[in-house]
């Protein structure tokens, strides 16, 4: 039997994604050689983005600069998914569940999942995992993989990590041999809270980065809001009782916290929130990609919120108030080491 692989997710990611696997199977036999990669169809010119990837072997709208392998067959049709053994889940995270309510009972028995979606579900008060939403409303297996990686190092081949997490020794095996390589190099912890809520998490760490950037700031005063971010990390994981501290040692902690600050896409949103431009035009700016960070940030100041904690969390709820309710962006600087200025 060989490994069907479907990517569900198009974007600069999944697309880095699609071409990483497609360049994996060739030299796996345990894995179908084709992998079929589901969009939401877009049109540049008139032409469906799908029949460009598929005819040119190029997304010339997200990674246009990338050749892909000619074994990933673009699709707009979820129906595809049907037969799929293994699903990779990439999209942001805004649209899972009206995706995953689309594709729920047309699965085959068996299939497996791995999420790389960054984000939470927020409902009734509380903090929800993306990962246990699919499983829970698919009734499939769904397991996590975050990492330091940008899309275009990724697709470039660049050296990458990653961290894989809820997944049993056999969906382990499966999923860590379909993604590691000699440029994708994965590991496995069992700390599945910890893993995804660090990758969902430091999006709203560099949105703060990128507002102290955007403001002009040097290198001390983005580093001191890395650092105090990181410390709320840290502090979330004690307020919802779950995540290793250990984790945070993992490709999906301190290195993604880190290259997302430096380059991500969230960061960059945050240097235009830091020059005092609105949400609307920075996705104009940047392309119309999706932005992770703000709605994040919203859904975590809700749950703080509701738990009346949102003072423990300065820089999260900043980060929220600057994007949502028009607080100045000089107000990241209260963010940093506040126990100090409170003790002046």
């Amino acid at each position: 039997m060989q490994f069907k692989v479907s990517i569900v997710g198009g974007g600069n990611f999944g697309t880095a994604i699609a071409k990483l696997l497609a360049e994996n199977v060739l030299n796996l036999k345990s894995y179908s050689p084709e992998i079929t990669m589901w969009l939401y169809e877009e049109y540049i010119n008139e032409i469906p983005l799908t029949q460009i990837i598929n005819t040119t072997h190029i997304n010339t709208k997200y990674l246009p600069d990338i050749h892909l392998p000619t074994n990933i067959r673009a699709t707009s049709d979820l129906k595809e998914l049907n037969d799929s053994d293994i699903l990779i889940f990439v999209i942001p995270h805004q649209f899972v569940k009206n995706i995953i309510n689309q594709i729920k009972g047309t699965l085959k028995k068996g299939v497996i999942s791995v999420s790389l979606i960054k984000g939470v579900i927020y409902s009734n008060g509380d903090i929800g995992l993306i990962s246990k939403y699919i499983s829970n409303t698919l009734n499939i297996p769904c397991g996590v993989l975050m990492g330091a990686n940008i899309a275009i190092e990724v697709a470039k081949g660049y050296i990458s990590e990653g961290t894989l997490s809820g997944v049993n020794d056999k969906e382990g095996i499966i999923i860590r041999n379909l993604f590691n390589s000699n440029i994708y190099r994965v590991s496995i912890v069992d700390d599945l809270w910890g893993v995804e809520l660090c990758g969902t998490l430091k999006n709203v760490v560099s949105l703060g980065y990128g507002i102290c950037k955007g403001m002009g700031c040097g290198l001390n005063t983005c580093c001191a809001v890395l650092r105090n971010g990181l410390v709320e990390i840290c502090n979330f994981y004690k307020l919802l009782g779950k995540g290793k501290d250990c984790t945070l040692f993992e490709s999906c902690g301190i290195s993604d916290l880190m290259v997302s600050c430096l380059a991500g896409r969230n960061f960059k949103a945050g240097e235009f929130i830091g020059k005092k431009i609105s949400l609307e035009e920075i996705k104009e700016k940047m392309g119309g990609q999706q932005l992770q960070g703000p709605d994040t940030a919203k859904e975590i100041y809700e749950y703080l919120k509701g738990k009346g904690k949102e003072k423990e969390f300065p820089l999260f709820t900043t980060v929220y108030r600057v994007c949502f309710e028009n607080e100045l962006p000089d107000a990241i600087y209260c963010c940093i080491s506040p126990k100090s200025i409170s003790d002046q």
